[in-house]
């Protein structure tokens, strides 16, 4: 398990209120598209296409405020308000890098949080 805790369902909670079937589908869908959102981020930056990187960024950063995960969506925020011509292509990849980190944690510590709900 992570040492530190990264997530915080209170929004989620809120969101759903006490419909149990309604909170696993969230984080079913969290749990099925993450991983493939992440990598469409690489991949639009490995084919040079920032506006497409934005859009991934959002997508992936409404997500990550769904489950609390602060500390993804400030790379996520930056990101999105990616400016090639001032962001050098290292930044970016330090901030692709530290993405995935943040969110294999993330979907480590939801994909606990969901046996709860079984």
């Amino acid at each position: 398990m992570d040492a530190e805790k990264i997530i915080d369902l209170d929004i989620l909670r809120n969101i759903c209120g006490e419909d149990v079937g309604y909170i696993k589908e969230i984080i079913d869908l969290f749990l099925l598209q993450t991983p493939a959102m992440v990598d469409e981020i690489d991949a639009a930056f490995a084919d040079n296409n920032i506006e497409l990187l934005k859009k991934k960024a959002h997508k992936l950063k409404s997500s990550a405020s769904m489950f609390g995960i602060e500390k993804l969506i400030v790379p996520l925020h930056l990101l999105e308000e990616t400016d090639i011509g001032k962001s050098s292509k290292k930044e970016i990849r330090s901030l692709l890098k530290n993405v995935r980190k943040l969110t294999e944690t993330a979907f480590r510590q939801i994909k606990e949080v969901r046996k709860n709900y079984d």
